[in-house]
């Protein structure tokens, strides 16, 4: 023990002059928490027994300060993170060793992955996102059919010109793969998913339950059987919302790093958080996501509070190694809510279409959501994978098959793609 003490005093003290880590800033920050990551190449438990042991002395000499306290640690082979609280002289401390990348302040801001009813100010349809939940319903046969006009995404997906021609079979099913969706939670027992969800992880520690809506939401585009794109393929929900409509990077980052140790291939991985002003550890969590292996899609950020924003202020958008979509009406504008600018690689449906609800088994929705365009993508991703395309491959796939120079709307330096997959057999 004192021969363990006295190397990490010397570790220490030599390290005391050299560079500090970069250190990224919150817009609201906690105070003295913060997403500490750590070198690939770093032995994990090394620095945290440093940190340990640092701790431990400086409450010997000078109780109550400099204290390291961890709160949660998320050691794999794609990322490592340590969440902590520090004060000011262990910060330093802590920027100093040189297992440490990066340092960065956990944001306190109110965090939400359910845009669905924020929308309702910028929707030119006329449809009222803000009272969605009064409007879920079971549908019977006829209300699916009295509705088709809510299906546009399904059929303009899978052609080229706007006209719809009422097919909306795809060249095949993303049996097989797997969809992870890290939102709010999906309901397990709709119909529309044939026992085809489960619930992987809650970050709480809770049930799964899908609360807030939008985990279900999007969970149908991406596979529901009648109104989604991958009808065979697997949805594997990842909790990381309450109750209460809230959530942190922390929980995020906890979440990703779950499914990068645990995801199955060939997956896909839906994330529904952005945030601007920040998100350097959840961008690069997102982007362990892709080097584990797995196709990332991601919404283009809504223009919600901060209206005329482009993608590229929020994150984990703003990368380059996902795929960020952006939203179209029903006749293939950009919608006023979506986000633009360079970071976007592809536009998707995002308008006043069917999906399935949280409030019961058989009830659907009748939304308007920036991530219902991301699940598009998620859907047609999981085809590619099931009809044998490496995941490496996939995001230059969707791409190059995308449907050209039929957005309208400005762009601010977007790249004028629509959204397109094979028909196959109608």
């Amino acid at each position: 023990m004192c021969l363990r003490s006295l190397i990490v005093l010397v570790l220490i003290t030599a390290v005391c002059g050299g560079s500090l880590a970069p250190l990224y800033t919150a817009q609201e920050p906690i105070p003295n928490r913060y997403l500490l990551k750590v070198k690939n190449e770093y032995v994990f438990s090394d620095l945290v027994d440093d940190l340990l042991a640092e701790n431990e002395r400086n409450a010997q000499t000078a109780p109550g300060f400099g204290h390291i306290d961890i709160l949660n640690e998320m050691d794999g082979t794609y990322l490592k993170i340590l969440y902590v609280d520090l004060d000011y002289k262990s910060l330093d401390t802590v920027r100093k060793h040189p297992a440490v990348e990066f340092v960065e302040e956990e944001d306190g801001r109110p965090i939400t992955s359910d845009d669905n009813a924020d929308l309702d100010e910028f929707d030119l349809s006329g449809i009222d996102t803000a009272g969605k939940r009064d409007h879920s319903k079971r549908f019977t046969q006829e209300d699916f059919e009295l509705n088709q006009g809510a299906f546009y995404g399904l059929d303009r997906i899978n052609q080229r010109e706007l006209e719809p021609d009422q097919n909306l079979t795809f060249a095949g099913n993303g049996f097989g793969v797997n969809i992870y969706l890290v939102s709010t939670g999906v309901l397990q027992t709709h119909e529309d998913f044939d026992c085809r969800v489960r619930m992987a992880y809650d970050v709480m520690s809770k049930t799964g339950e899908d609360c807030s809506g939008s985990g279900t939401n999007a969970a149908g585009i991406a596979a529901g059987k009648s109104v989604g794109v991958a009808k065979a393929a697997m949805v594997h929900s990842v909790r990381v919302h309450d109750c209460n409509n809230t959530e942190s990077t922390n929980r995020h980052v906890s979440a990703i790093h779950w499914v990068a140790n645990n995801l199955a291939k060939p997956c896909v991985v839906m994330l529904t958080i952005s945030i601007n002003s920040g998100g350097k550890t959840l961008q690069t969590a997102a982007e362990s996501l892709v080097d584990a292996g797995c196709v990332v899609v991601v919404k283009a950020a809504p223009i919600r509070q901060t209206y005329g924003k482009k993608a590229c202020d929020y994150s984990p958008g703003r990368s380059h190694r996902l795929i960020t979509v952006g939203a179209t009406y029903q006749n293939d504008g950009k919608t006023l809510w979506s986000g633009d600018g360079i970071c976007v690689d592809i536009f998707a449906p995002g308008n006043n279409l069917m999906t399935t609800s949280p409030m019961d088994d058989g009830y659907y929705d009748k939304i308007s959501s920036p991530n219902l365009s991301a699940a598009f993508v998620a859907g047609v991703a999981a085809i590619h994978l099931g009809n044998k395309v490496d995941a490496a491959d996939v995001k230059h796939r969707i791409l190059s098959d995308s449907t050209p120079c039929v957005v309208g709307n400005e762009l601010l330096g977007a790249p004028n793609r629509l959204l397109y997959v094979d028909p196959g057999q109608s």
